[in-house]
């Protein structure tokens, strides 16, 4: 079964000890927004989403939203090992568990 927005919230969720609920609210507590982001990117990278798709998913209003989340991710996934660890750890968890392809 291909993996949906909602199943990579999950995950990051339980990754980085928040809710999906937390994600998906307009909480700026520093934790969530990273959780946030890290669901955008991946739900970008390893879905393949579209950007308004990705938008319209968080409840949020313009694509350019995600695309700031996404640019934040990758440039944190340079510049900080912790980061860059966590994602590949979350994406491999999710294409072990069969929902990417």
């Amino acid at each position: 079964m291909m993996a949906s927005v909602e199943d990579v919230i999950a995950a990051v969720a339980a990754a980085f000890g928040v809710t999906p609920v937390d994600i998906l609210s307009q909480s700026r507590r520093a934790a969530i927004i990273e959780a946030r982001h890290a669901a955008m990117y991946l739900s970008r990278k390893l879905l393949g989403t579209s950007l308004p798709a990705i938008a319209h998913a968080f409840n949020k209003a313009h694509h350019a939203t995600v695309m700031h989340a996404v640019r934040k991710i990758e440039a944190r996934r340079i510049n900080c090992v912790d980061t860059a660890s966590r994602l590949e750890r979350l994406e491999a968890a999710l294409i072990r568990a069969e929902m990417i392809r």
